[in-house]
């Protein structure tokens, strides 16, 4: 059951910092990401209470939301040079880069609901360099969707270090069986390839999906 807060008893008004509050959210989130959250922990912890928490954030989907804010305001601008497909590749990387060691925006993020607007020039500039190769308002904000889903996607599988399955071992055998039987002869080829998405893998990619989306552009 959600925690909520208690009857409000009358007495000394209990104080409140909401700096206190976030930084020790911030610090949950960490340590433990959105399940390590709770309403209860972080009043404790940030020394108040619960009905102040709910008073001036609101529920945990309030605390999340502040607290993303207030990471995003703190994101450095990744500097954008060169070609317009240039600054869409820093871009990607920017955005991997800023999220690969923060796993709990990303949990944040899926929820949906939330957005770090201090992170919203990621998608300024991507946008802006897809129109000066000559995509559609609509079509440029599809090509930092698709952007955006395939950082996600690469954060969501992110393995490292880098390493391949094994060959004897039940998953494998699984693959093997179902490539054998459905005659799938590049799936049983690859079966010793690289699991997941390392880093190395990511950037890899990243260069295929710009320079895909690029060339999408320029056809607009």
């Amino acid at each position: 059951m959600p925690d909520s807060p208690p009857p409000r008893r009358p007495g000394r008004p209990v104080e409140f910092n909401r700096n206190r509050v976030l930084d020790t959210a911030g610090l949950m989130l960490m340590n433990g990401g959105i399940e390590g959250l709770t309403m209860r922990r972080l009043a404790s912890g940030s020394g108040t209470t619960l009905a102040a928490i709910y008073r001036h954030l609101g529920d945990k989907e309030g605390v999340l939301s502040a607290v993303l804010d207030r990471f995003s305001e703190d994101i450095p601008r990744t500097p954008t040079h060169g070609t317009p497909q240039d600054r869409m590749l820093a871009i990607g990387h920017g955005m991997y880069a800023v999220l690969v060691t923060r796993p709990w925006i990303v949990d944040i993020l899926r929820r949906g609901g939330s957005t770090g607007t201090g992170a919203l020039w990621f998608a300024e500039e991507f946008i802006a360099a897809a129109e000066e190769l000559g995509a559609t308002p609509v079509d440029a904000l599809n090509t930092y969707r698709a952007l955006w889903n395939y950082v996600l996607g690469a954060l969501l599988t992110r393995v490292e270090p880098e390493r391949t399955l094994e060959a004897d071992t039940p998953l494998a055998r699984k693959i093997l069986a179902a490539a054998e039987r459905d005659n799938l002869p590049r799936v049983r080829a690859y079966i010793d390839g690289p699991m997941g998405t390392s880093e190395r893998l990511f950037r890899r990619g990243l260069l295929a999906v710009v320079a895909g989306l690029a060339a999408q552009c320029r056809a607009a």
